[in-house]
């Protein structure tokens, strides 16, 4: 059994020094949404599938959505060998009987594979998590003359398609057998070299025929028979790759048309400084026109030489800064995703410990959450430093942000990116300052009048650190000081401020036009009501936290009555996918229909939902309780002497005031009673 440490606390807030700035070497940048570059897709973290009990690994994904706002995920299995015996002569042919025993085995792990997409899928990652397979596959599929370690990692020749009906069977039964929702898979992690996938041999520059691309085919034609045509491809997820060969697999990959037509963007690896060779395969997707396709790190971080093999590495801070200033160098290269390698302490079965012979089951210790002693009866994971320098990017750098150019005298600042996300109204300034304390002043054009910045940082002692904020007028902002040695944000959003409990009249032009509102929370420990009220046609409410919603990427909440109706949410501290916390909120407001739309918007903060009373009157029993005006209620029993379910008494009620109450004939001698509120009531 395990469990993980609750933790993860914004530092104590530290404030913005605003000058004179006495012995300081400032900066002045000039940031142009007039020049742009990516689109970003999302930035996230691998996760093994092999921890997994529906509980232990819990908070840490919490953490990684809450906290972080991670936004794409690769879930790893390993290895790849489930298919012990062949299930029968003709891989064209499916036997599920044998298929179905080994996906609903324990034996195999997939359970857990599978109960983690669940979890993913229920916290709204649909579209945002997928599947990546590694390790080697079983050996009467594997080529017995070549031999490493004792293991056969290479595919034996006549193979491939023996190896497509393995994978697309896991991928077959996972969406019509679990329904699980997913529209991308990474089929084989870097198969140029031993133990980290199943080894084929690779296309080298312009050659085509090569033993990947006809599995790779045979795949794509297995899924296809099987009615998984949306089924799209990451990859080729190679190892690594000299400057002017990075692309290597891609001609040969785009070549094929069959294949051409599934791949949605292209995966590579990298754990270098600077970009690696991210430059060299974004300019080879940009010169051939292989739009819109994207580069996507499907596995980045500084590189560690023990952290596969059993033994920890250096995590202090110089490290953990690293993480950030690769992901940085990557987004800057033109990266349009990146997923860190990776979310957590795990075990591996295609890693060994060096032993002669090796232990081919050991812990991998690259995790932005470590594991404090893998042989504990009950492991407790705790974020290590660079969970922090890499939610300096991912909590404020959102799916759908387009990068623009940054000019002027940066100084020391490096290196420094920025975004606009028009959508959101959302202008963010991300980077590193290595060195001492800098002021830091600029221009800002051709980007969401945003009206101020401000400022988020990690140091070795701090995290997330709020720091102040400076105004923006007249597209120029004054200096902030960004601290020393520091990861650091600057962000703004055009959301207008709400009031608790005080409405604001709002206005939006025909089409889907967005209106983003913000409330700052003090208390989390009530319950937050969102409300738009009186509109004049069709609008949809979309509620989160951190940064407003477009309406479509993981979205928080929604309300979305049908035509000129009133919506509202409700969140309190036990909800998901995003618990009531302190800190900005922000509701956001969607014209529906094909003309101008008029509306109220307010938040209002409830303290906790409460009894107030129980009392017998006339054979009666009356039960009152501090309600919210349009939520919905639901009022239960229990006999006292019962241990089993509670049963609904009377609902649903929708409140019309603070103070509800309804009376029960007496269910007998002795009875419990509670009340229960709704998420998102009066939907």
């Amino acid at each position: 059994m395990t469990m993980l440490f609750r933790f993860l606390r914004l530092s104590a807030l530290a404030a913005a020094v605003l000058g004179p700035f006495t012995g300081m070497k400032a900066a002045t940048i000039n940031v142009s949404g007039g020049t742009t570059y990516q689109v970003i897709d999302g930035i996230g973290a691998n996760l093994n599938f092999r921890g997994w009990d529906g509980t232990n690994l819990v908070p840490v994904l919490d953490a990684m959505l809450d906290e972080a706002g991670f936004s794409l995920f690769r879930v790893v299995h390993d290895l790849s060998d489930w298919e012990a015996q062949n299930d029968d002569a003709n891989p064209l042919n499916m036997n599920w009987d044998y298929f179905n025993s080994v996906y609903g085995s324990a034996t195999n792990e997939f359970p857990k594979l599978w109960d983690m997409m669940a979890f993913l899928n229920s916290r709204g990652f649909t579209d945002r998590a997928f599947i990546a397979f590694m390790g080697w596959g079983p050996d009467w599929m594997m080529d017995s003359n070549v031999v490493v370690l004792g293991k056969r990692p290479k595919l034996r020749a006549g193979m491939e398609a023996e190896w497509a009906e393995t994978i697309a069977s896991a991928l077959i039964y996972a969406r019509h057998t679990r329904g699980l929702q997913f529209n991308l898979v990474s089929p084989n992690n870097e198969s140029d070299i031993n133990f980290e996938g199943v080894r084929m041999d690779m296309p080298v520059l312009e050659t085509n025929a090569t033993q990947y691309i006809v599995a790779m085919r045979k795949l794509v034609e297995l899924l296809d028979a099987h009615g998984m045509t949306n089924l799209a491809f990451v990859g080729p997820d190679r190892s690594k790759a000299p400057a002017n060969v990075g692309y290597e697999s891609i001609p040969a990959l785009m070549a094929d048309p069959l294949i051409r037509n599934r791949m949605a963007h292209f995966g590579i690896h990298s754990y270098v400084d600077g970009g690696g060779y991210t430059p060299e395969v974004v300019s080879y997707v940009t010169a051939n026109n292989l739009g819109p396709r994207r580069v996507w790190l499907t596995e980045f971080n500084r590189w560690c030489e023990t952290c596969d093999f059993g033994v920890a590495g250096n995590y202090d801070w110089a490290a953990s800064a690293q993480t950030a200033e690769y992901l940085l160098w990557h987004l800057q290269t033109g990266a349009s995703a990146a997923m860190v390698y990776e979310g957590y302490d795990s075990i591996y079965r295609h890693h060994n410990d060096g032993a002669n012979p090796p232990n081919w089951t050991v812990w991998g210790f690259w995790g932005l959450f470590g594991v404090n002693q893998t042989n504990a009866p009950v492991l407790t994971y705790l974020p290590r430093k660079h969970f922090y320098t890499m939610a300096q990017v991912s909590k404020w750098v959102r799916p759908g942000a387009r990068r623009i150019a940054v000019g002027g005298g940066v100084g020391g600042l490096w290196p420094i990116s920025a975004y606009k996300h028009d959508a959101l109204g959302q202008v963010t300034i991300v980077g590193r300052n290595p060195g001492a304390a800098t002021p830091l002043n600029g221009t800002l054009a051709n980007v969401p009048p945003v009206g101020e910045l401000e400022l988020y940082y990690t140091t070795a002692t701090t995290n997330l650190a709020y720091g102040g904020s400076v105004p923006v007028s007249g597209g120029a902002f004054p200096a902030i000081t960004i601290p020393s040695n520091s990861v650091f944000t600057l962000t703004g959003f055009t959301a207008k401020r709400l009031t608790n409990g005080v409405a604001r009249v709002g206005s939006l032009p025909p089409g889907a036009a967005l209106d983003h509102y913000r409330f700052n929370v003090t208390n989390p420990n009530g319950r937050l009501q969102f409300e738009v009220r009186s509109p004049t046609g069709d609008v949809a409410l979309f509620v989160g936290k951190t940064v407003p919603s477009d309406g479509q990427t993981l979205v928080d909440y929604r309300s979305d009555q049908p035509g000129a109706a009133g919506e509202m949410v409700l969140v309190r501290p036990v909800d998901l996918p995003k618990r009531l916390a302190k800190g900005p909120w922000f509701l956001s407001v969607q014209n529906r229909s094909g003309t101008p739309v008029n509306y109220e918007v307010q938040v209002t903060s409830w303290e906790p939902l409460a009894l107030h009373g129980i009392a017998l009157a006339s054979g009666q029993v009356c039960v009152a309780w501090n309600s919210i005006p349009g939520a919905t209620y639901l009022v239960q029993s229990q006999p006292a002497a019962a241990t089993g379910e509670w049963a609904d008494v009377a609902g649903p009620l929708t409140a019309s005031s603070t103070n509800e109450s309804v009376c029960l004939p007496l269910s007998g001698a002795a009875a419990f009673y509670r009340v229960l509120e709704a998420p998102n009531s009066g939907l």
